[in-house]
């Protein structure tokens, strides 16, 4: 009776399920960072940041018996099978701006800010070795592209942050934030990913989300308060294609209810 990897690790916690010698996850992301604080006025001060992020990397991982037609080795699919070591790739680039400015008047503090951030990345996927090519009458090389897409997101936001204090024992809150976002993601030709299995899209959303506040001390030990707040954002990546199959599974689309075929 075979066992479970639940039962091997209770028997030998230290168990590795990982036969491939070469199974590797290598990947760089520098930070480069420049912060700036100024004070204007005993009430008034700036704080400003830049950063920069460049991350290159891969993984490389074994995979027996696959349909080479999802490598691009194979016309058809389900018409020829191998074990083959793949590497899967990813170069970004990630700028960005944050500044605020904080102003601290009679009645409160009063914060005004901003973030800006602009972000690409390249996937692609590489066959790096594929066992018994000459008897599939395959016509292989070592590092053949078998997908590729991009992503660029970009953020635009504002917001306005004022807490008055109009009695020692009031404080009203008033928050204004502001985003636009706007997402482009781009499939281009890699092995079989041609014509009708190329996808792109492009989303933009615009969100403004206040919030308003107010707390009354009653006394040193009691306090009412009171929050109307309204929140959006946007999805996240596994929303915008399934959880277990994404961009770089061929045949798979978007989650978009409407789709064109260009």
């Amino acid at each position: 009776r075979s066992r479970g990897l639940g039962d091997v690790y209770k028997r030998q916690h230290q168990h590795n399920p990982i036969s491939y010698d070469n199974e590797i996850d290598q990947f760089s992301q520098p930070h480069y960072e420049l912060h700036h604080s100024y004070l204007i006025a005993d009430d008034l001060n700036m704080k400003i940041s830049l950063f920069y992020i460049h991350g290159k990397g891969f993984y490389e991982q074994f995979k027996a018996g696959r349909d080479l037609w999802e490598y691009g080795l194979a016309d058809e699919p389900d018409a020829l099978e191998a074990d083959l070591v793949r590497q899967k790739w990813v170069r970004k680039n990630h700028f960005g701006w944050i500044g605020d400015l904080h102003w601290q008047h009679k009645m409160g503090k009063m914060t005004v800010g901003s973030y800006i951030s602009l972000f690409d990345s390249d996937h692609w996927g590489e066959v790096k070795e594929l066992m018994t090519p000459d008897s599939l009458n395959i016509n292989f090389q070592s590092g053949q592209k078998y997908y590729n897409y991009i992503g660029e997101k970009s953020y635009y936001t504002a917001f306005l942050k004022e807490i008055l204090q109009p009695t020692p024992n009031l404080s009203l809150m008033l928050n204004l934030h502001y985003q636009k976002i706007k997402y482009e993601f781009r499939q281009k030709a890699a092995g079989n990913f041609a014509g009708e299995y190329l996808n792109s899209y492009q989303v933009d959303y615009d969100f403004f989300n206040p919030r308003f506040g107010i707390n009354y001390n009653l006394n040193e030990a009691m306090n009412v308060y009171a929050n109307l707040s309204l929140a959006q954002r946007e999805p996240g990546d596994d929303e915008l294609f399934d959880i277990w199959d994404g961009p770089d599974d061929l045949g798979v689309a978007p989650l978009f209810a409407d789709a064109d075929t260009v």
